[in-house]
C-alpha cells in the first residue's frame, strides 16, 4: 500500500464525509472466490467535486487492501487507510478544480470473520449485510445514507454458484478456462450504499409471480425453495397493496427474496433483493402454527414497505432510522389485516405496544429520535423503541387524523421526496398539509422525549376528568405534559360513540357528547394511544363487571395496564388477578394470551413453591373446563380462531398449570409428530406440546429431538425442536443441551431463544445461569454481531429477581462495549422485578388464601 505523511489531526469514529464531494454513479466489478472466502474488486465512481475540494479526497473503506487509485486516469500521489474513521484518505497530485471527475480503485478483501456484516459465509452461501455501515467492507464508497447514487454491479464466482443482486441479470458469461461465471446486473435507481446486496451459492428459486412487469421470486439453498409458496403469496400481495397505498408503482424492477441460514436479523430490505433468515421466510404451511405464519407474513410485509419508505425515499442520516423502521412496522400490520382479516391482526398492535411501553417506563429508555454521532450508535438503539414505540405513535396519529388524511399525507411525502432523502419533519409537514392538523407540534413531543404519560380518568355525569403524569416503573414524575391525541369510546343511550380531542394540560375536563347515562367508557379506544390508563375505582368496577363490553384489543390493553400499574407499585396486583378470574369463558385467544403473560411472570419470578401450587390449581380450575370443552383436536372444517384459542388454553393449563394429564398427553402427541404418523394434533399446538413433552422428557425423547432439530425438513421446525432442548428438566439432559450451545447444533443467532427458555423455568434456571456465566466469552463470540449479542444479554431477564444482584455483579465484572445498552436495560429490569416480588408475593398469597378460605 502506498502511504502518505500522517495528518496532525486524524478523523475519529464520529467523522462525517464532507458534502462538497458527492458520488453520481458507481460501476463496480467484484470477483468473489467463494471457496477461498476472499474477493477482488475494481470500482469506478463518477464524482461531482464542489468548491474547496483541495488536493485530498476521502471516502469510506474498511478492511480492504487497496492496490491502485486513479483520478481521471492519473495515479494518485498516495493513499492511506485510516482505521478509526474507516476511511480511505487519497492524496492527489495538486489541487483539483470543481466539476465532474472519475475515481477508480482496485482492491481486495476477505470474507468477514467473527461477525455477519459486510460479505460473509452465511452457513450455506456467501451473503451480504451492509446496514448500517458495512458496504465499506466490500466497496470503497460514500457509505452514508444521504449519498444516494445509481449502482451498476458485475459479479463473478465459481461456475456452480447462482448469483443474485439488486439488479436484473443482463449479461451472463462462462469462462471455460477459469471455470468462473460472470453476470452483469442492470443499473439500479439512486440508492444509499447500505441497500446494495448480493448472494452467491447453490440456490434455487421458486416459480415466479408477476406484478405488472415486476417478477417476484423466493430463493433458498438445496431444496428449501419448496417451502416458498407462502412467502410468494404475501410478497406479491404486499407489493401490490403498498404500491396502491402510496400511489407509486414498485420501483426496483424485480423482487428476489433470499433465505440464508445465518443472519443477524429477521431480514434486510435491500432494494430488489431482500435477504432473510431462512426461518423468517420459508415455511411448511401445513406444519406451521398461525403464530409462525403471522411472523413470516409480518417480516415480509415489513421489508417490502421499506422498498418505498427507506429505499425510494431515504432518511438523511441515522437520526431518522426510527422513521424507516416505525413506518414499516405499522404498515406491515395494515397489509396483513387487509390480506387475512380473520387473523385479527390489529390485536397484534397491542403486543408491540406492550413491549415498547415496558421499556419506555424504565430510567434507561431513550427518545424515539436521538442524535446519532456515529453509525455505531444507531446500532445500539432498543428495537422496542425504534420499531415498536415509533410504530405505535404513527398508529396513534392515524387514529387521530383518520386513515384517509394520514394516507393522503403519505402520498404527498412520497411525491415530494422521490429518489431522494428526507427527515421526520418532512413527513410531519406532509401529514399536516393533508390533514390541516398541527402534526409537527404533536408528533415531535412524542419522538423527541423519552417516556409516556399515565392518564388518570374519572367520570362525573358527562364530565370526563383527566390528569396526566409520566409513567415510570420506579416513581411518579411531574414532567411537562404531553400533547395526547386521545380517542375515547363510550356507550350511551344511543349506543357506541367516539370522541377525539387533544389533552395537553396537566389536568383537564372534557364534556362527553353523550345522551343519557354513560354506561361504559374506554379512555383509549382500540388501544390506539401510546399511554396507560388508570381508571378511578367506580369506573374500574364498571369495567370489571362488563369486560365483554370492551373490544378484544381494549381488553388486552386493560389487562396490560392493570399489570403495569401493579409492577410499578401504583396499584396492588389484586385487580389484575380479579380481572383474570373473570376470563374463564373468554373467547378471544389474544386476551387469553395477555392473561397468560402475567400469570407466567408470577409463576416464574414471584411465587414460592407453595404459592406456585395455588396458582397452578387456580389456572387449571379456571381454564381447564374451557379446554376440556373445546378438546385437543379441531372439529372438521374448524376456523382458525378456535384453533388458536385452544393453543392459548393449552399454554395456560399445560405450561402454567402443569396439568399432569395434559403433560402426559403432550408426550404421546409429540411422539406421534416425530414418528411416522403425524396424528391429529393441530399445528397451533405444536409449540406448547413440544415444550411440555420436553420438560418431562427422558433420554429417548432427548435423542429424538436432537435429531429432529437437525433433520426437520423446514427451518421453523428445526428451530422449534432446538428450542425444546432448552426445556428438559432432567439435570443430565439439561447439561447435554447446554453443551450444544457451544457448537453449531444451536446457531449463534438463536442462542437468545434457547437461554430465555432455560432461564425462565425455575427448575432449570440455576444450572442455565451457571453455564451462561461460565461460558460467556464463547457464547458472546458466537452471536456474530452487536444485534444478537444485545439479544443474548436482554434475554437473561427471565432469570428473575433472585439473581438480580448476581447478574449485576457478573456484568460489572464482564463489561460489554457493544452490548452496553442491553446490559443497562437488563439490570434495571431485574431491579424492578426484585422490588415487585418484595411487594407482590404476599399480595398474591393473600389473594389465593382469600379464595380458598
Amino acid at each position: 500500500m502506498t502511504t502518505t505523511t500522517p495528518q496532525t489531526a486524524r478523523p475519529d469514529k464520529y467523522f462525517r464525509l464532507p458534502e462538497s464531494i458527492r458520488p453520481q454513479r458507481y460501476d463496480a466489478r467484484l470477483d468473489v472466490y467463494v471457496e477461498e472466502r476472499r474477493f477482488e474488486g475494481d470500482i469506478e465512481i463518477a464524482l461531482e467535486l464542489g468548491e474547496g475540494s483541495g488536493d485530498m479526497l476521502r471516502l469510506h473503506c474498511d478492511r480492504l487492501e487497496v492496490s491502485t487509485v486513479e483520478l481521471d486516469g492519473k495515479p494518485a500521489r498516495g493513499w492511506e487507510l485510516e482505521a478509526e474513521s474507516e476511511t480511505l484518505r487519497i492524496e492527489l497530485d495538486g489541487e483539483v478544480s470543481p466539476g465532474p471527475r472519475t475515481l477508480r480503485i482496485s482492491y481486495s478483501g476477505k470474507f468477514a470473520s467473527g461477525d455477519m456484516f459486510g460479505l460473509y459465509w452465511a452457513g450455506n452461501m456467501a451473503a451480504t449485510q451492509f446496514e448500517s455501515a458495512f458496504a465499506r467492507r466490500v466497496f470503497p464508497c460514500f457509505d452514508e445514507p444521504a449519498f444516494k447514487a445509481p449502482w451498476k454491479l458485475t459479479l463473478s464466482a465459481e461456475q456452480q454458484y447462482t448469483m443474485l443482486s439488486n439488479g436484473i441479470p443482463e449479461d451472463e458469461r462462462l469462462d471455460e478456462a477459469t471455470g468462473r461465471r460472470m453476470i452483469s446486473f442492470s443499473e439500479t435507481r439512486p440508492l444509499a450504499s447500505y441497500l446494495i446486496a448480493f448472494g452467491i451459492g447453490e440456490i434455487k428459486g421458486s416459480e415466479p409471480l408477476q406484478l405488472g412487469e415486476t417478477t417476484v421470486r423466493t430463493w433458498g439453498s438445496g431444496d428449501q425453495a419448496k417451502f416458498s409458496e407462502f412467502a410468494q403469496q404475501i410478497g406479491h400481495y404486499s407489493l401490490e397493496q403498498e404500491a396502491a397505498y402510496f400511489d407509486v408503482p414498485y420501483q426496483f424492477g424485480k423482487l428476489d427474496q433470499l433465505a440464508v441460514r445465518d443472519f443477524q436479523f429477521g431480514a434486510m430490505e435491500n432494494a430488489g433483493l431482500v435477504i432473510y433468515n431462512e426461518a423468517d421466510l420459508l415455511i411448511d404451511v401445513a406444519n406451521t402454527p398461525l403464530s409462525g405464519r403471522k411472523r413470516v407474513a409480518e417480516v415480509i410485509a415489513h421489508e417490502n414497505a421499506h422498498q418505498w419508505f427507506g429505499n425510494y425515499v431515504t432518511m438523511q442520516w441515522w437520526d431518522d432510522l426510527w422513521l424507516n423502521e416505525s413506518f414499516a412496522t405499522w404498515m406491515a400490520l395494515k397489509i396483513m389485516d387487509d390480506w387475512k382479516p380473520e387473523w385479527k391482526i390489529w390485536e397484534e398492535v397491542e403486543l408491540f405496544r406492550r413491549e415498547a411501553l415496558a421499556i419506555d417506563a424504565l430510567d434507561c429508555t431513550h427518545p424515539i429520535r436521538a442524535e446519532m454521532r456515529s453509525v455505531q450508535e444507531s446500532d445500539e438503539r432498543y428495537r422496542q423503541i425504534t420499531y415498536y414505540k415509533g410504530g405505535a405513535v404513527l398508529y396513534m396519529l392515524e387514529a387521530f387524523l383518520t386513515e384517509e388524511k394520514f394516507r393522503d399525507g403519505m402520498r404527498v411525502y412520497m411525491r415530494q421526496h422521490r429518489d431522494g432523502n428526507a427527515t421526520a419533519r418532512d413527513l410531519w409537514d406532509a401529514l399536516g398539509h393533508a390533514s390541516g392538523q398541527p402534526v409537527r407540534e404533536i408528533a415531535e413531543d412524542w419522538i423527541n422525549r423519552p417516556g409516556y404519560p399515565l392518564v388518570e380518568v374519572s367520570l362525573e355525569g358527562k364530565q370526563l376528568k383527566l390528569r396526566q403524569v409520566r409513567f415510570n416503573l420506579h416513581r411518579r414524575s411531574e414532567e411537562r405534559p404531553w400533547s395526547i391525541p386521545m380517542v375515547v369510546r363510550f356507550i350511551d343511550d344511543r349506543g357506541e360513540r367516539f370522541q377525539r380531542f387533544l389533552f395537553s394540560e396537566r389536568e383537564a375536563t372534557q364534556t362527553l357528547e353523550a345522551e343519557g347515562e354513560v354506561q361504559l367508557l374506554c379512555a383509549n379506544a382500540a388501544a390506539s394511544g401510546f399511554y396507560r390508563v388508570a381508571y378511578a375505582d367506580e369506573l374500574n368496577a364498571k369495567l370489571m363487571q362488563r369486560l365483554d363490553g370492551l373490544k378484544p384489543v381494549e381488553r388486552i390493553a386493560y389487562l396490560n395496564d392493570l399489570w403495569a400499574l401493579a409492577l410499578s407499585g401504583e396499584r396492588s396486583v389484586t385487580p389484575f388477578l380479579e380481572a383474570v378470574a373473570g376470563l374463564g369463558d373468554e373467547s378471544e385467544e389474544s386476551v387469553l394470551g395477555a392473561a397468560a403473560g402475567g400469570l407466567s411472570y408470577l409463576n416464574s419470578k414471584v411465587l414460592d413453591d407453595a404459592s406456585r401450587e395455588s396458582l397452578r390449581k387456580f389456572v387449571v380450575d379456571l381454564f381447564g373446563p374451557a379446554f376440556q370443552q373445546i378438546g385437543w383436536d379441531p372439529a372438521p372444517e374448524e376456523d382458525e380462531p378456535p384453533r388458536v384459542r385452544r393453543a392459548e388454553l393449552l399454554r395456560l393449563v399445560g405450561l402454567v398449570g402443569r396439568s399432569p394429564e395434559m403433560v402426559e398427553e403432550a408426550g404421546r402427541r409429540l411422539d406421534e409428530l416425530l414418528g411416522d404418523q403425524k396424528g391429529s394434533t393441530d399445528t397451533n399446538l405444536y409449540d406448547a406440546v413440544t415444550i411440555m413433552a420436553a420438560r418431562a422428557g427422558d433420554d429417548d425423547r432427548f435423542g429424538v429431538l436432537v435429531k429432529a432439530s437437525q433433520d426437520a425438513p423446514d427451518p421453523q421446525g428445526r428451530r422449534r425442536f432446538r428450542n425444546a432442548l432448552a426445556a428438559f428438566e432432567d439435570p443430565e439432559l439439561q447439561k447435554q443441551a447446554l453443551a450444544m450451545t457451544l457448537t453449531d447444533a444451536v446457531p449463534g443467532p438463536d442462542l437468545f431463544r434457547f437461554f430465555s427458555i432455560a432461564l425462565g423455568n425455575p427448575r432449570t434456571r440455576d444450572a442455565a445461569w451457571k453455564f451462561y456465566s461460565a461460558n460467556w466469552p464463547s457464547l458472546s463470540e458466537r452471536t456474530g454481531g452487536a444485534t444478537m449479542l444485545g439479544y443474548l444479554i436482554e434475554f437473561v431477564q427471565p432469570v428473575g429477581p433472585d439473581y438480580a444482584d448476581e447478574v449485576t455483579s457478573f456484568f460489572k465484572a464482564n463489561p460489554s462495549e457493544k452490548g452496553a445498552r442491553a446490559v443497562e436495560q437488563t439490570l434495571e429490569v431485574l431491579q424492578v422485578d426484585k422490588a415487585f416480588k418484595a411487594k407482590a408475593a404476599s399480595e398474591v398469597s393473600a389473594w389465593f388464601a382469600g379464595r380458598t378460605g
